[in-house]
């Protein structure tokens, strides 16, 4: 017998909904809801889920045998992290597999204290790993049983194994060799291998393994919950768990890899959203907003109907992570918000709603159920555009009251919704969620909001239409596909390919089933799982990036202005070290981990002005060198960054907390370059590059005392080593100030100041102009193209990273987006482009439509790609298929684009191409923070 119907299921921290559904009923008035229940959560989950599917079933009059399949979305993972429970978190040992040096940037770093210290068990570091071309440094099993021994002594089970270069290599088993020792020696122990829950980034995926080993033994009593509530139920069907992608994994991986799940009831309520919309779906991108008994939640559908997502690289709870993960936004109002002050005199605008919330208390807390407590939904009653419960109950409340909190909701939503918005324009609004009945019927700059039927259920439905593993072939499609070369290594690259289709219904149940769900099967029960009586979460937003003002102060004993950085300035100036990088250069990630380290322990990182600079001081300055892939997965040691200079890797952070020295506003590259020859200083007067000396971490280091050509030493240099760091001569302040380029430091934070006001206040379409405007205006850089990526070339070339990046012009009727109204017309603005790189943007060449071809810029002028969603600068490693984006080109300094030598080294010519530059404007000096704010 065909079986065709499914159930969806979502647990919250308020309420358990069910809904059986039949997909080919769906075009009709029902939208094939055959019955829904809500009930709220218990504390054991198990008894909630039982109640919900055991009254569906009773409703609809559906045979068990006729469900194909149980989807199953919740907030349990996601609430544990966030509320941070102990008897929630386990605590993790984390096994570093490397053989390079131990690294400064410490774990955890980046991480609130709070979080950390319930995580943090013990670090260990071992003498393993893997090179970049795959190779193994052999495993020295007598260290890591080592190791092992001071973990059972600490009492830790769970176990973290994170190697370099992991992800890239699926070959070299190492991470899997390490993880069968560990076993062998902490019998029972869980082990999770990095590479089995995230890929790009080392800290990333670091981070993301030991976030999912903490949360693994409370996901796994959880599951056995689902299981035990199936069980009792007796559904013959597989069971399946929501992704944050929006797909479904089983419950056995779901057990190994829990993570995958933390957005998962948001990602059901975005595709409930679009199935229960039918024909109110606009032909145009939504948001939708799912107001629940606690928390509201808002993300946006694209024209496609998919929810847009961050980028590879995002932050979870203040944690940067490496999975999918949704665009949205969260605050702390919901049906069972608690509304405080306005009342017994206290003047109007004294009303606050939310964060605190009764949340499964609300059927008795609550006036309008017989309670005390003044929630968000007696205010909606109060008002008269809700009926639920007795309104008996609200009559107490004064209309100023009512009026009060009715627009501090009003006034939440609209902030959230704005925030969600990529330009100024209204945009429609799907309701959906079982507390959307506190959203006032109008709500300001949206475009009308529809609530679609069945909203309050919409996260169940979402879950029942997920898309599951053994999909019928005419659904299926390439959601997305990520290529990249290995650097060093020809004709071998890593390619990750996903494909989305529907459930194919007429699939035999017992194909389906296979052994799923055997590592989750026991007699264990959710013991002690209260949730947390208030959720904690800030509507607040922490800064206000027009007004913010850097601290510029005057420090009498040097007789000079200091620009004192703050994590806020460190945030800006990694956003526009990206653009300036070419989107290339050594990634700011770990620089800005250890600097915000540094600042939050009470040191100050210093800035100063190059002209207090006397001509006769010593300025050290220096660079790493190496591949993107290589950066990202080998972190730096301390004698490293004692040679850091101005980059676009944030070299900020040594000088100043070991040697007390300022960083000045300045740098001699003024962009991110592939060679070390090609700073202005260098090649000015080339016998100045040495002195020198490098070091990679593992062989021994190399001091080279002169050289007879320019680029001599830096190709022996690139086939020595694959990464390294290098100190050149000392320069001094007359060098600087004719060689330099002035003042990067103030042009990074006020392009990143830029992008965090255009995301503040919803214009990131924008986003371009801002950065033009701050770069000197239209005649010191140009937007050169908006389109999509749609391929990557890579051929090997040399020891850098050598590709070639395709993107599409999108027509409007496919999700396309042009300009503002107020935006820069592209240079280019049909057909499609190519753009060479290496570790950066080479230039970029245009293929009309008519099949004619033209470079419309090149080096040394700054090439960079910002990603349309976000506004936010796009690093080489994060091209992907799909995306998407808009090309800039800065000016580069006068010194590479107005002298032959210049030209030579950092045109064209200086990367073997024969065409002649054009530049793509003239170069405006930025203007200096410290001048503008002392």
């Amino acid at each position: 017998m065909t079986k065709t119907l499914r159930i969806g299921v979502d647990v919250g921290g308020s309420n358990t909904d069910a809904v059986i559904i039949d997909p080919d009923r769906r075009e009709t008035p029902s939208r094939g809801i055959l019955s829904s229940h809500k009930t709220p959560t218990t504390r054991d989950i198990t008894s909630g889920i039982q109640k919900a599917i055991t009254t569906v079933l009773r409703e609809s009059q559906a045979s068990s045998a006729n469900i194909v399949s149980v989807v199953v979305g919740t907030t349990v993972v996601r609430n544990a992290v966030l509320e941070q429970p102990p008897r929630h978190l386990s605590k993790v040992a984390i096994l570093r597999v490397s053989k390079s040096f131990p690294p400064d940037v410490e774990l955890f770093s980046g991480w609130p204290d709070n979080l950390s210290s319930l995580i943090k068990g013990y670090i260990g570091y071992l003498d393993d790993g893997l090179q970049i071309d795959g190779s193994p440094d052999p495993v020295v099993e007598a260290q890591i049983v080592r190791e092992c021994n001071v973990i059972q002594t600490l009492g830790l089970t769970t176990v973290v194994v994170v190697g370099a270069h992991s992800s890239m290599h699926q070959i070299s088993r190492q991470e899997e060799t390490v993880r069968k020792i560990v076993t062998r020696e902490i019998p029972g122990a869980d082990v999770v291998c990095s590479k089995e829950v995230a890929h790009l980034g080392f800290l990333e995926r670091e981070n993301t393994a030991i976030l999912n080993g903490s949360i693994l033994k409370y996901a796994r009593k959880t599951i056995r919950c689902f299981r035990l509530a199936m069980d009792s139920l007796h559904l013959r069907c597989p069971i399946f768990f929501t992704q944050n992608d929006g797909t479904a994994i089983d419950l056995e991986n779901a057990a190994k890899a829990p993570i995958r799940t933390f957005y998962s009831s948001v990602m059901n309520s975005m595709l409930g959203a679009v199935y229960l919309a039918g024909d109110h779906w606009p032909d145009k991108s939504a948001v939708v907003v799912d107001i629940g008994g606690t928390t509201t939640q808002v993300g946006v559908l694209l024209p496609s109907g998919r929810p847009r997502e961050l980028s590879a690289r995002v932050d979870a709870v203040w944690a940067k992570v490496s999975y999918p993960m949704l665009h949205l936004y969260s605050i702390g109002l919901g049906g069972g918000s608690i509304v405080h002050g306005g009342e017994d005199g206290e003047p109007p605008g004294t009303v606050t709603v939310g964060p605190e919330s009764v949340g499964p208390g609300l059927l008795t807390e609550s006036l309008v159920f017989g309670g005390k407590t003044v929630t968000a939904t007696d205010i909606a009653v109060a008002d008269g555009y809700c009926v639920i419960g007795n309104p008996i109950g609200v009559k107490r409340l004064s209309p100023e009251f009512v009026s009060a909190s009715l627009a501090r909701i009003r006034h939440l939503l609209e902030q959230l919704t704005d925030l969600m918005k990529a330009a100024s324009d209204p945009l429609p609004v799907l309701l959906v969620g079982g507390g959307a009945v506190i959203a006032p019927p109008e709500v300001g700059r949206v475009l009308g909001l529809v609530t679609p039927p069945f909203y309050d259920i919409a996260n169940a439905v979402g879950a029942a239409c997920t898309e599951i593993g053994g999909a019928a072939k005419s659904s299926v499609f390439l959601a997305d596909v990520e290529s990249e070369s290995t650097p060093y290594i020809p004709n071998r690259r890593r390619t990750a390919i996903k494909a989305i289709g529907g459930l194919d219904s007429a699939r035999s149940v017992d194909r389906l089933l296979g052994n799923n769900g055997s590592s989750v099967h026991g007699n264990s029960t959710l013991e002690d799982t209260a949730f947390a009586d208030k959720l904690q979460i800030s509507d607040a937003i922490l800064v206000d990036h027009l007004t913010y003002r850097p601290r510029v102060v005057f420090n009498e004993s040097a007789g000079w202005y200091e620009w004192l950085l703050t994590e806020t300035d460190l945030n800006y100036i990694a956003d526009g070290t990206h653009v300036l990088g070419y989107s290339g250069g050594d990634s700011p990630d770990s620089s800005f981990t250890r600097l915000q380290k540094m600042i939050r322990q009470g040191c100050t990182v210093r800035c100063i002005d190059h002209s207090v600079v006397q001509g006769d001081t010593q300025i050290y300055w220096g660079n790493r060198m190496g591949p993107l892939a290589l950066m990202a997965g080998r972190l730096q040691s301390k004698p490293c960054k004692d040679h850091q200079s101005i980059n676009t890797g944030m070299g900020l952070e040594g000088l100043d907390l070991f040697y007390d020295c300022p960083i000045i506003d300045a740098g001699f590259m003024g962009c991110a370059d592939p060679m070390t020859y090609q700073a202005m200083l260098t090649a000015s007067k080339p016998g100045d590059i040495a002195p020198r000396a490098r070091d990679s971490g593992e062989r021994p280091s190399l001091t080279q005392t002169g050289h007879s050509k320019t680029v001599g030493p830096v190709h022996g240099l690139g086939e020595t080593c694959s990464s390294v760091s290098l100190d050149s001569r000392l320069a001094n302040g007359t060098a600087l100030r004719q060689y330099a380029t002035l003042n990067t430091i103030s042009l990074s934070w006020r392009i990143g100041r830029a992008i965090a006001q255009a995301t503040q206040y919803n214009t990131l379409v924008t986003v371009p102009e801002a950065i033009i405007a701050e770069a000197g205006g239209p005649q010191s850089a140009k937007v050169l193209f908006r389109g999509m990526i749609s391929g990557i070339e890579q051929p090997a070339h040399r020891e850098h990273s050598y590709s070639e990046l395709h993107i599409t012009q999108v027509p409007a009727e496919q999700g396309g987006r042009a300009a503002d109204r107020n935006g820069s017309p592209a240079v280019a603005q049909d057909g499609s482009i190519r753009v060479p790189f290496k570790n950066e943007n080479i230039y970029v060449e245009h293929h009309a439509t008519d099949g004619s071809k033209r470079a419309i810029a090149s080096v040394p002028d700054l090439i960079t790609i910002l990603d349309q969603d976000s506004g936010k600068p796009i690093r080489v490693s994060e091209y992907r298929c799909g995306r998407q984006v808009v090309v800039l080109a800065l000016a580069c300094s006068s010194y590479w684009a107005k002298t032959e030598r210049g030209l030579d080294i950092l045109g064209p010519k200086g990367y073997g191409y024969d065409f002649p530059y054009t530049p793509v404007g003239d170069f405006t000096e930025p203007r200096s923070v410290i001048d503008e704010f002392q």
